[in-house]
């Protein structure tokens, strides 16, 4: 096993070779994860309510260009995941024009440090 820092490297790999690790298998000992979730068309939100109706995922929405040219569809989108939200007491919020951070209600998002205030993402400002 080849670690991070350096230890345990063995003689055959190079000191500048990448290493890929499997995050597939990591699980937090409270079951607790983080999913990013590529959302392509209207459709794969279908996906994010999975993950967040578990309580135990937080997951990252990812808007692909395919999606963010039709303000619409986006809308419907963010409006979807909102009321699934708030229906079982998470939070989410806008990270940039493309990321969207979901929350189960066992998560509180800080929004202390915010230079531009706590604001969720509103379906709205993609019109």
């Amino acid at each position: 096993m080849v670690s991070i820092f350096g230890r345990g490297r063995s003689e055959t790999q190079a000191p500048d070779e990448l290493v890929e690790l499997d995050w597939g298998s990591h699980e937090t000992s409270d079951g607790l994860s983080l999913r990013v979730v590529p959302i392509e068309r209207f459709d794969d939100v279908d996906t994010v309510l999975d993950s967040l109706r578990e309580k135990q995922n937080i997951v990252i929405m990812k808007l692909k260009s395919t999606l963010a040219t039709d303000k619409t569809e986006v809308r419907r989108a963010i409006r979807r995941v909102q009321k699934t939200t708030y229906a079982i007491g998470g939070d989410l919020i806008g990270l940039s024009e493309e990321l969207i951070l979901v929350a189960p209600p066992s998560v509180r998002i800080d929004r202390s440090r915010m230079k531009t205030g706590p604001q969720p993402p509103a379906a709205e400002q993609f019109e």
